[in-house]
């Protein structure tokens, strides 16, 4: 049995950890680089790790931990993405104000939102959305006068995962409807209309086991398509980032961490990464099957998960999905 959605994807890697014996102030050392013996004793109470690889780094790689848009059942603390999210901001505010650091890059924003913010007289955005990650990075853009970078050019989307997108909206869809019925407003109404609601999911999920095994029938190397976009991404993170002037921010979840840093290494970039505050730092990395497995779930995974009632309690519940 195969749960169709999930939260989130946790990958990472292994690092040795720089560490320096006081604070020291990090500054540009010139137009496009940052100094790395200053940049290893950066401090600040947002700050978890800084790991410093190269001399002179041109690009600050934050790892996050984000949330989705099915945030009445999780298999994640919300409360610590919201740390996590509430951590960068500081992290951001720190490298822009006292170290000059102008340029950002934020998972998701695309080409075009980049340039439209970065055209905005007054600087001010809002994202139509209730995803604490987006509010997260709106509140970091409207904070400064920052240069965006695009964090992509066009979507990077195989068949598996548009298979993914389509289902994933259906399950919004049953979540929306579920809320405006009542049934997650505490624990006595979803009782009631549990059974209501464990059709109501299922419906949404019909078909999709047979579309997605369909998929990989045609073609059995799509089972790398997780890998092969998530490695399309991060090269347009790096050269995006690169092509901006002076040093810049990268913040994307941890599941780009082993990809983004190889594809540094390969190219001989000097790098930071500056863990913040709530992000367990080295990740168990997962197998190439569990990555797959993870590409296509696409949200949360509804076979085992908490769901989030509105008086804000929380329950562990299982819903099979056929």
């Amino acid at each position: 049995m195969r749960s169709v959605i999930k939260l989130i994807l946790v990958l990472s890697l292994f690092f040795q950890v720089a560490q320096a014996d006081s604070k020291h102030e990090l500054h540009l050392i010139n137009e496009d680089s940052l100094d790395s013996k200053q940049i290893v004793g950066l401090e600040d109470s947002s700050i978890e790790k800084v790991i410093v690889k190269g001399e002179n780094p041109i690009v600050i790689y934050v790892p996050i931990i984000h949330d989705g848009p099915y945030n009445h059942l999780s298999t994640v603390s919300l409360a610590n993405v919201e740390e996590i999210l509430k951590n960068c901001k500081s992290i951001s505010d720190l490298l822009y104000e006292q170290h000059g650091v102008k340029n950002v890059l934020l998972e998701g924003v695309s080409k075009k939102v980049a340039a439209y913010y970065n055209k905005l007289d007054g600087k001010k955005i809002k994202f139509n959305t209730k995803m604490k990650t987006w509010q997260a990075w709106s509140k970091i853009l409207n904070s400064k006068d920052w240069n965006a970078i695009a964090a992509s050019n066009i979507k990077l989307e195989g068949p598996l995962t548009k298979l993914g997108y389509e289902y994933s909206n259906r399950i919004v869809k049953a979540l929306n409807k579920a809320k405006a019925n009542g049934w997650f407003r505490d624990r006595d109404n979803f009782t009631t209309n549990q059974k209501a609601f464990q059709k109501l999911i299922a419906q949404s999920c019909a078909g999709y086991n047979d579309k997605h095994d369909a998929i990989l029938k045609a073609d059995p190397k799509l089972k790398n398509e997780y890998n092969i976009t998530v490695g399309q991404r991060n090269k347009v993170f790096i050269e995006n980032t690169l092509a901006a002037k002076g040093a810049g921010i990268i913040f994307c979840g941890v599941a780009h961490t082993n990809n983004l840093l190889a594809q540094m290494d390969e190219k001989g970039i000097s790098y930071a990464i500056i863990v913040p505050k709530g992000v367990t730092w080295p990740v168990k990395e997962k197998t190439d099957d569990e990555k797959f497995a993870d590409m296509l779930k696409l949200g949360c995974q509804l076979k085992e998960c908490n769901l989030q009632f509105g008086d804000g309690t929380s329950a562990k519940i299982k819903l099979p999905i056929k």
